[in-house]
């Protein structure tokens, strides 16, 4: 299988320019559809679950299917400082995306996104319905959980006290490599996580939209139950449970493709 990738450029609202990455098997006519793939926190458009993600659809699906990558704002090689939460400003990364993507005369078929990516695509889904087909990979439901045990008690009472905290990290760089950094959080980035609740948001979806959920059975980030209660407040949707997999599917990419490959053709 011989894989093209195109780079190009997507500008978001704050013009900031995204980097993004069209692939395709061979050379690729107009009116191709697209698969758009987001990362999730701290990811980048090259990190490996998304490069297997890219690889597996492109190996399965026909030749007139490509897919996109890109790196949001902040992260990877695109433009702009990197934020915590910052799940609007995403989906509207997003946007530009797809738009820049429909500029180029492809068909946006349908957008994906693992983890934080996940609620990504939710509400973009919820808020420009004008995709039908959403994939979320090991989403999270309950927007409230996980935050303590991520930042430390410690973290957590200065932030309600008003002031911000320094959070020590690794994140994927533009070439797909793990790099340490450290980012700033403050209680106005941890409230837009707060506040968002995903059951008004998935109520917001059209009634043409279908959502695909994969969840991992093992995953220790986000629970499965959430991939579960998220399924249920989806009027149309199919729910994947994968018994063996974790938070970032590891070893069992081909499955989670498997999946995708039979709801995008469905």
């Amino acid at each position: 299988m011989s894989v093209t990738e195109r780079p190009f450029t997507a500008t978001n609202t704050r013009d900031e320019k995204l980097s993004c990455l069209l692939s395709s098997v061979g050379e690729l006519q107009a009116g191709a559809k697209v698969v758009v793939l987001c990362h999730g926190h701290t990811g980048s458009k090259r990190g490996t679950l998304m490069t297997k993600l890219c690889s597996g659809l492109l190996n399965t699906l026909p030749p007139e299917y490509a897919v996109v990558r890109f790196d949001f704002s902040g992260n990877g090689d695109s433009e702009g400082d990197f934020q915590y939460a910052n799940y609007m400003q995403e989906a509207m990364d997003l946007r530009a995306v797809v738009l820049a993507t429909r500029a180029m005369g492809h068909h946006v078929e349908a957008v994906a996104g693992h983890s934080k990516g996940a609620t990504d695509v939710l509400l973009y889904a919820a808020k420009y319905v004008d995709v039908q087909k959403v994939i979320n990979l090991a989403g999270r439901w309950r927007m409230k959980c996980g935050i303590t045990e991520r930042f430390g008690e410690r973290a957590m009472e200065l932030l309600r006290s008003g002031e911000s905290v320094m959070k020590k990290s690794r994140r994927c760089d533009g070439d797909g490599n793990m790099i340490d950094f450290e980012f700033e959080v403050t209680m106005e980035q941890l409230r837009e996580r707060l506040d968002m609740d995903m059951n008004v948001v998935v109520r917001a979806l059209a009634d043409d939209v279908t959502v695909l959920t994969v969840h991992g059975e093992r995953d220790q980030i986000i629970p499965v139950q959430d991939g579960r209660d998220l399924h249920q407040a989806i009027r149309s949707g199919l729910l994947e449970v994968i018994e063996d997999a974790d938070h970032s599917f590891s070893d069992v990419e081909t499955t989670v493709v498997d999946a995708m490959v039979s709801f995008l053709r469905g």
